[in-house]
């Protein structure tokens, strides 16, 4: 295990700061040499700052202990701690039995926790669950080859990675336990650990995070079931040892199973009390798994956001961590990227459902992480401090070299502008929505040109770079279009002068991600990334172009789009109904909406190609409208033209593929009576 204590060169280090004053690197790492992003601090004042400074000395990452948290009570908890005095704070707080938010994060309770023995059982039989289902040999290959194929992973980082590894070195004792009966004795132990408060070591070199986790706790247990339930749910073809095991035969419930089984365990450690940077982490990994076996839509997802909302909040880390002098440098990285993650996932799941975002940018600071490697950020303090001197001034590296860490920086920047969009859009009404829109397109366009440039997705990256990194590239890319593409349909709403611009963008985001498709041989493991940019970004984009020609076929005489390329369209929606074959699998979380789509699609292009377009009923009025209407509208006689403009019929149309209210693709399930009889088609 890790020594707690000061070593001499960091000793000499801190010493040697005191006295001469901060380094340049310290400077960087205060952040007080990075230059933010100039439109991004006036729009959504988000800081944009690096690390703070290494320090030697222990630190806990839950909060504050119960010394230096007595200010506990309703309506005391932001006032400060000379209110009361140490003696009233410990009458206060002796008698509590549960954990309680302070002003600086969570207060550890000085008196032990004592598992039931419904608890104990519980861990027991999970850890049954681990040893009989989850413990086969070839699951650490298979992590393994995960971790390789993804370099650094976005997911989880390194401790998630060491998280995993402390459990798969304790399994030989879980089945000795197991084999001497003494299960439930280790599931006692467990508790114990995991009531324990979480001190990160000093360093997390040389293995230490590893070594600092051996001592199971159940959210180590919680990582592990999540890890092992995004492999499986991520990997398209199993190990060759897995094929006789009717467990694995199942991917959905395997994966289903140990979702199931992550969620138990953080049941544990909230019902123990504790909440840390595991506890953060463990929902991070749980809401996103939760997203890849259920799908983005599902109420498992949207619950979870919260629940990691929550623990953000809890440990107060929603504010920052720009004045942290006593936490160690790699542990606020690792805090940061935990918060630009959650930061994504938050917007991410806010658009594709409709509903308002949790993190919001009234409440909180989200710090740019460093633009370093994984290896750097958990290697030795001298390293991280030399590789933290080298980066320039905006905290970026400078030997373009395209980390994870490079992405959830750039992907900060896009989810503020993402932001400002859901609050436009599902927020109170403007009464200037049309300049409102503009300037953040205008704002959008300045922070992907402030964008550095090795950041930015190019065609001719493939062959040259990893898949993984080229993805993270194209990924930034399409959050970019997608986010003018949702402006330019709230503006279309407004005044059809936009209506070119929105095809336009609509095209282009649908080209890029059919592009990506012709690299099939090359895509491997990546299947889940591609099939999450179909869902999210082509399909929605997909839809206005059909609502176009739909539009288009329904005039009286020919008048063909400027922005659009009617034989160039139909070929790209025709490859995209072939992509969800390929790509879409029984079990996967999106599945359903996948085939939904697939087959709202194909029908529309049999109508328009076939000249049938569906006029049943009169065009609707109202200026919100369901896709059932807007699809199903009948086009008035030839003396009511004059009566009613193309522009009111496109309004109505592309109403139906709004984001306001329900998941886009909810919406777009036709009428019985669209597409013929539909009762044998499967949704």
């Amino acid at each position: 295990m890790c020594s707690l204590h000061q070593t001499p060169a960091n000793r000499a280090m801190l010493l040697s700061s005191r006295a001469n004053g901060p380094t340049p690197a310290q400077q960087v790492a205060r952040g007080r040499s990075f230059r933010p992003l100039e439109t991004l601090t006036e729009v959504s004042s988000l800081t944009a700052l690096s690390s703070n400074s290494s320090s030697s000395l222990p630190t806990s990452s839950s909060a504050t202990s119960i010394s230096a948290a007595f200010d506990l009570a309703t309506g005391l908890v932001t006032m400060q701690t000379s209110v009361l005095s140490p003696t009233e704070a410990g009458r206060t707080t002796s008698s509590r039995q549960y954990p309680s938010l302070t002003r600086t994060g969570v207060s550890h309770l000085q008196q032990p926790f004592h598992a039931n023995s419904s608890l104990v059982r519980e861990g027991e039989n999970i850890l049954q669950l681990l040893l009989e289902h989850y413990s086969h040999p070839d699951l650490e290959e298979l992590v393994d080859n995960w971790y390789t194929d993804l370099g650094d992973s976005p997911v989880g980082g390194p401790l998630a990675k060491a998280a995993w590894r402390a459990i798969q070195s304790n399994l030989q004792n879980l089945h000795s336990s197991r084999l001497l009966n003494r299960l439930q004795a280790t599931s006692r132990d467990i508790f114990e650990h995991t009531s324990q408060p979480l001190n990160m070591p000093t360093t997390a070199a040389d293995g230490a995070l590893e070594k600092k986790l051996c001592a199971i706790r159940w959210e180590t247990v919680g990582m592990y079931f999540a890890l092992i339930g995004m492999v499986i749910a991520s990997a398209k073809n199993l190990s060759t040892s897995f094929s006789d095991r009717q467990w694995f035969s199942d991917r959905k419930a395997t994966s289903s199973d140990a979702f199931d089984a992550c969620i138990r365990c953080e049941a544990l450690c909230n019902r123990v009390g504790q909440v840390n940077d595991l506890s953060m982490w463990l929902a991070v990994l749980a809401t996103t798994l939760s997203t890849w076996c259920f799908g983005d839509d599902s109420c498992q997802a949207w619950r979870l956001m919260g629940n990691l909302t929550s623990t953000i909040f809890a440990l107060n880390y929603h504010k920052g961590f720009q004045d942290d002098m006593n936490t160690p440098t790699y542990l606020v990285e690792l805090r940061k990227r935990a918060i630009a993650l959650s930061h994504e996932l938050d917007k991410s799941l806010a658009t594709f459902v409709g509903r308002p975002p949790r993190l919001n940018k009234s409440y909180c600071t989200i710090q740019l992480p460093l633009d370093l490697s994984d290896s750097v950020i958990i290697g030795p303090a001298e390293l991280l401090a030399l590789q933290i001197s080298r980066l320039d001034g905006d905290g970026w590296n400078k030997d373009m070299s395209v980390h994870p860490a490079s992405r959830q920086r750039a992907i900060v920047w896009l989810s503020s502008i993402r932001e400002e969009i859901l609050e436009l859009s599902l927020g109170t009404i403007t009464k200037d929505l049309v300049h409102e829109a503009q300037e953040i397109l205008t704002r959008a366009s300045s922070t992907w040109e402030t964008m550095p440039h090795f950041m930015q997705y190019e065609p001719s990256l493939w062959g040259r770079m990893a898949p993984s990194t080229i993805l993270m590239l194209l990924s930034l890319k399409l959050e970019y279009l997608y986010s003018k593409f949702l402006l330019f349909k709230m503006l279309v709403n407004q005044s059809s002068s936009h209506r070119d611009a929105l095809i336009q963008i609509s095209h282009e985001t649908l080209g890029l991600v059919l592009s990506v498709m012709k690299k099939r041989d090359l895509i491997g493991s990546h299947r889940i990334d591609l099939e999450w940019t179909i869902v999210f970004y082509a399909m929605p984009c997909a839809s206005v172009l059909i609502l176009e020609l739909f539009r288009l076929a329904s005039l009286p005489k020919s008048q063909p789009s400027v922005a659009l390329n009617r034989s160039t369209i139909i070929q790209d929606i025709s490859v995209l109904i072939s992509c969800c074959d390929w790509l879409t699998e029984s079990g996967k979380g999106n599945y359903e909406l996948c085939k939904q789509a697939q087959s709202i699609f194909s029908k529309a292009l049999d109508q328009i190609l076939n000249n049938e377009v569906p006029l049943t009923r009169p065009l609707p009025t109202s200026p919100t409208v369901t896709i059932n209407d807007a699809l199903s509208a009948k086009l008035p006689e030839a003396q009511n033209l004059d009566t009613l403009t193309q522009d009111l019929q496109w309004a109505a149309w592309l109403d139906t593929v709004d984001f306001r209210g329900e998941p886009w693709l909810e919406m777009l399930k036709p009428p019985t009576n669209f597409f013929g009889d539909l009762d044998d088609y499967s949704y």
